[in-house]
């Protein structure tokens, strides 16, 4: 969702205050469900709280995996709130969960490694899937000539085209 920011903008005329508007009430969907269970956190189990969070944030990228370039602000909508709302049922408990065992004495280096984790996993995962995507990005290219001919349909109308029913 990040990255379509600058795409929405080049799509269809998205200003940059109108991209902001689109993804706010997302923030806002990940805000709600973090005070509640910051607040009353302690009488819920982690473990259901984060499987509902993965299942809603599988939904969720299962929704943005059908935008096309017809999609507008009316499509993200739902999607962006439950990304929100899951991102929140998930890293609170966890968050919790991880903390719980710990000593006072231990809660700094605890809390040191558990925020160490994303860092390191995001430093190690951009770089992996920016060379997987210029790997399949050169491969596609490589391919386009033999699909697409002068005499072939119109690939502006397949790439528009609404995405068969799954």
């Amino acid at each position: 969702v990040f990255g379509c920011r600058g795409c929405w903008r080049g799509w269809d005329g998205f200003t940059a205050n109108r991209t902001g508007v689109v993804v706010l009430p997302g923030a806002i969907a990940s805000a709600v469900p973090m005070a509640v269970l910051g607040r009353f956190g302690s009488g819920f189990a982690a473990r259901p709280l984060t499987v509902m969070g993965c299942v809603g944030f599988l939904w969720c990228m299962w929704k943005l995996s059908n935008l096309t370039l017809n999609s507008g602000a009316d499509d993200l909508f739902w999607p962006l709130i439950a990304r929100g709302v899951s991102l929140g049922l998930i890293f609170i408990p966890l968050t919790s969960a991880s903390m719980a065992e710990l000593k006072p004495s231990e809660i700094a280096q605890g809390t040191g490694l558990f925020n160490l984790l994303p860092q390191l996993c995001g430093s190690l995962g951009i770089p992996v899937v920016a060379t997987l995507l210029a790997r399949f990005t050169s491969a596609s290219k490589a391919r386009r000539p033999d699909h697409v001919t002068a005499a072939g349909a119109d690939p502006l109308d397949r790439l528009t085209a609404d995405p068969p029913p799954a």
